[in-house]
């Protein structure tokens, strides 16, 4: 895993800035960053305070937010596995460590609690789909396919503008040896509030409806080495998807709904055991859930509808104790909906 992030990182050094990103560093922003450290009473809502109090733009505060996490979060090289689950971030901020998953929770939830609109984004980076190479490089291979999400990112909505942030790639690179690696700091603005541009190129989300495209690229397509135009122009043909509508039904969700709805079009985008297993996970958590609390029919129901999902999910992830496990308490969960709405208690 280090030796495929520290090529990934490694990489990230031969690409030049996009144009759409922010111009240049806002350096009022970057000293006050620097000049405000953790403390042992600081918390996600005291620090979201702390940085929209010194921000006097929306734009503003989303890229203080960044510098803030640069300069006091640094990279855990023991810990960069994307697990699709939630870190605990208030522990982040008393150890001042964190990797790429960690970097982009924390941006969300400081984003979310100033106000800010803000979503992380899993999926896929390929930094050939965002440079221009000579034609002897396109091979029309297929390079490996991973079977899960293997980076993350954040999409912070302001004025209506969905701009990229990529706070692990932006803030710099890994260098070093294999044995020995280090953390290089380098600011890249092509990775810092992007509306446009190579940010959109090289990342891929598993979640399809934040390609923000009619005809989003497929993962196979985005790991064969052709141009990133050829790439565009594979799809033409298909279906034209909605992003909009899509885009607006997640926005309206709840986070759990949101998170059930990212898992299943992962799931459908790229159909790997792990991406499944996941989704049969949330199908379940939201069975056990809804099934709790005081006496609704309706609610019930809808438990009863997750927990068969869960099941038929389960029967088709790769047989093992924990999923046969699983698949025995969703039965009991139906077994007691059934007495609960016998008994109507």
């Amino acid at each position: 895993m280090r030796a495929k992030t520290t090529l990934l990182f490694a990489v990230l050094s031969l690409f030049s800035s996009s144009l759409l990103a922010i111009d240049t560093l806002d350096q009022k922003l970057l000293d006050f960053a620097k000049s405000s450290p953790p403390t042992e009473e600081m918390t996600l809502s005291s620090l979201a305070q702390l940085l929209r109090t010194e921000a006097s733009t929306e734009i503003k505060a989303a890229e203080l937010t960044f510098y803030w996490i640069t300069e006091h979060i640094a990279y855990d090289f023991d810990s960069e596995q994307i697990s699709g689950n939630n870190d605990d971030l208030e522990r982040v901020l008393r150890t001042r460590r964190g990797n790429v998953q960690t970097f982009s929770q924390l941006y969300r939830e400081v984003c979310i609690r100033m106000g800010l609109e803000c979503h992380l984004i899993r999926g896929y980076v390929n930094f050939i789909a965002g440079k221009e190479l000579p034609d002897y490089f396109y091979d029309g291979e297929v390079k490996d396919i991973p079977d899960k999400p293997n980076h993350s990112w954040n999409l912070v909505k302001i004025e209506g503008v969905y701009y990229g942030v990529d706070v692990s790639l932006g803030s710099g690179a890994i260098g070093g040896t294999e044995e020995e690696a280090v953390f290089v700091k380098k600011y890249d603005p092509g990775q810092i509030l992007v509306s446009d541009g190579i940010f959109f190129k090289m990342h891929l989300p598993a979640d399809p409806r934040w390609q923000f495209r009619e005809h989003p690229i497929a993962i196979k397509t985005f790991f064969t080495r052709v141009p990133f135009e050829q790439m565009l122009a594979a799809h033409e043909s298909a279906k034209q998807f909605d992003y909009q509508a899509a885009i607006a039904a997640y926005e309206k969700a709840s986070a759990a709904e949101q998170r059930l709805m990212t898992l299943k079009s992962t799931l459908t985008f790229n159909p790997s055991n792990f991406n499944l297993r996941q989704y049969a996970d949330a199908l379940y958590n939201m069975g056990y859930t809804q099934s709790l609390g005081d006496y609704n029919t309706d609610r019930l129901l809808s438990a009863r509808r997750y927990y068969q999902q869960a099941i038929d999910a389960y029967k088709r992830v790769d047989s093992s104790p924990a999923v046969d496990q699983l698949m025995a308490q969703a039965e009991q969960g139906i077994t007691y909906i059934a007495y609960r709405l016998d008994s109507k208690k």
